[in-house]
Parts: C-alpha cells; sequence; structure tokens
C-alpha cells in the first residue's frame, strides 16, 4: 500500500488484478506499528467492538436478551476461523453489518447506507449480504432517496467491482490467496 497508494495489482506477489476491497488495509497502515502487527491489532480492536455491537443490536428487539447476546456473540466459533486464517477485512464487514442492521432497525437510512459502502470497501461476498438487507428494509420503509448512498461511499471500488462481476461471468476471476480461477 505504501509503495502503490491506490492498489491496482498483486505484484511482486502475483502478476493478477487487485481485487480485494482495501478498506481494512489503509485503517491498519493509519497505526503506527509494523504491517503485520497493525493487521493484528485491527483485527483485535475489531472483534472486541463485536459484543458492543451485537448488544445495541439485539437490545432494537429485546433488552433482555441484550447482554447476554453481547456475551455469547464472542463465542461464536466462526470468530475462532477468521483468526486462524488472519481474515481480518471478513471481521470488519461483519462488524459493519451489525451496525448496518442496528441502524436499519432505528430508521437511520442514510447511516445504513454509508455502512453499506464501507462493508463493500471492505469485503467482496458480504455487501452482498449488506445490499440484501439494505433494500428490503428500503423497500418496507418506502424511503428510496437512500438508494445510492452506499454507491457514492464505495465509489472508489466501483471499477474493481466491474472487473469482478465480468470475470465472474466470463469464467476468469483469479483468487490470489490460491492462485486457482474460481
Amino acid at each position: 500500500i505504501k509503495g502503490q497508494g491506490f492498489i491496482r495489482t498483486w505484484e511482486p506477489y502475483a502478476d493478477n488484478d487487485y481485487t480485494y476491497p482495501p478498506l481494512f488495509h489503509y485503517a491498519s497502515l493509519l497505526l503506527p506499528l509494523e504491517p503485520i502487527d497493525a493487521v493484528r491489532a485491527l483485527g483485535l480492536v475489531i472483534w472486541l467492538l463485536f459484543p458492543l455491537a451485537m448488544y445495541f443490536l439485539v437490545s432494537t428487539y429485546n433488552k433482555k436478551a441484550a447482554i447476554p447476546a453481547a456475551f455469547l456473540v464472542g463465542l461464536v466459533p466462526s470468530f475462532a476461523t477468521v483468526f486462524i486464517y488472519g481474515e481480518f477485512p471478513q471481521l470488519l464487514a461483519m462488524l459493519f453489518l451489525i451496525w448496518q442492521w442496528y441502524f436499519l432497525r432505528k430508521k437511520r437510512y442514510g447511516v445504513a447506507g454509508i455502512l453499506v459502502g464501507l462493508i463493500a470497501l471492505t469485503h467482496v461476498f458480504f455487501v452482498l449480504v449488506a445490499v440484501l438487507l439494505y433494500l428490503y428494509y428500503l423497500y418496507t420503509s418506502k424511503e428510496w432517496h437512500y438508494i445510492f448512498v452506499p454507491a457514492i461511499v464505495s465509489l472508489p471500488w466501483l471499477r474493481a467491482y466491474g472487473k469482478i462481476v465480468r470475470n465472474v461471468l466470463i469464467g476468469t476471476w483469479e483468487n490470489t490467496r490460491y492462485n486457482a480461477t474460481q
């Protein structure tokens, strides 16, 4: 990131276009640590914020269930897998998704739209869930004037999403981590 600024390729590791949204990596770059330590530290901070986010989300449904939900979210086994494989951007997208849902429940559609855009800048697949959830709430509330908020926030990465969709449709998208066609 320091060398390329706006990341375009996986070079020098692979000769593929960079198609992984970079928000998490840019955020970790802001920490005054070595890159790998910054990634791990930011991942830990994100994980520590999950109980708080879950508390607020569940409290919109049932205040009595919010504290146990906040406690239990830390025990979800998928988080351990995320840490083992170092999938911290996915963890950030998961956290944003919970906050998005909370703001949708509070009828704060603009804030929820910003979070959808941030999810788009964080993880390729979580954005699908976030957009569907967002569209459902916009449909049920008839608040369609918020429809373009996520696109405006994710504007820097929309071209890359276009490439991903095109490459998926023609069968040439490559996942650099495994360097195999998906």
